[in-house]
């Protein structure tokens, strides 16, 4: 649970990125937070596809995050899908950190997100939880979502 809500986080770092997004809150650089919620359609391959988080600002303005542990070339060919099909919607691309060997998909996903975070420098600036909730520790991978 964070902020009050039951979510089904799939992964530490989204987990860890709702907190980022609480203490956003807190300081009154956005309104709220929804998981989970936006859904992209597309005419081919796939079609559809959920973005993880996406924020409003006081102001009403609306930011979509997607949080990645490693980025595949497919996560690059979504990213381009999404650009092209909702060429006004600003996707912010958050990485636990960039390696220094095999970011290659990292960059190559800049042409089609707003911007890369490295949540990595965050998580050691602003108060987040970084023990393992028991429900993303004992989550199996394609066995269902860890409930938080």
């Amino acid at each position: 649970m964070v902020g009050g809500k039951v979510c089904h986080f799939e992964s530490l770092l989204e987990y860890r990125w709702a907190q980022v997004l609480e203490f956003y809150i807190t300081a009154g650089l956005i309104a709220r937070w929804e998981y989970e919620t936006s859904l992209c359609r597309f005419n081919i391959g796939p079609l559809t596809y959920i973005l993880d988080f996406v924020t409003i600002t006081p102001g009403g303005f609306m930011e979509w995050y997607e949080c990645k542990g490693y980025v595949e070339r497919r996560d690059v060919t979504r990213f381009r899908r999404i650009a092209e099909a909702y060429p006004k919607c600003q996707i912010n691309l958050v990485v636990d950190h960039i390696p220094k060997r095999r970011a290659q998909n990292i960059w190559s996903a800049k042409k089609y997100v707003y911007r890369i975070i490295e949540a990595g420098r965050i998580f050691k600036q602003i108060p987040v939880d970084m023990a393992r909730p028991p429900s993303i520790a004992d989550h199996q991978p394609g066995r269902g979502k860890g409930a938080l």
